[in-house]
């Protein structure tokens, strides 16, 4: 355990790339071009949706919902991205790690 510890190993292993997050941003992408195309097609759930939370007309009903959704992907890719910086991070300090083993090993030959 202890040689593990020197070795760096204790840090937390990076994740695997191949999460499945890319399918959920697909199906989000997908469901949002699917309510617009609702939206385009029976343009009385917009009269009734915005009369219902008192826009003025449907179009900034419309506006608020795109400018809501663009903000939570936002929020979602700066939380991806935190989590990317974190792995950065993490590999770099494992490869220190092991450039310092390196380094050792070389000086007690």
């Amino acid at each position: 355990m202890t040689s593990k510890i020197k070795q760096g190993m204790h840090l937390r292993q990076p994740e695997s790339s191949s999460d499945g997050g890319w399918v959920l941003r697909m199906l989000a992408a997908m469901l949002a071009c699917g309510a617009l195309l609702i939206l385009a097609i029976f343009p009385g759930i917009a009269y009734w949706a915005a009369n219902l939370l008192g826009f003025m007309s449907p179009i900034n009903f419309v506006y608020v919902v795109i400018i809501f959704l663009l903000l939570a992907k936002q929020f979602f890719m700066s939380i991806k991205l935190s989590q990317l910086d974190s792995k950065v991070r993490i590999l770099t300090e494992q490869v220190a790690l092991n450039e310092e083993k390196v380094e050792r090993d070389k000086l007690d030959l």
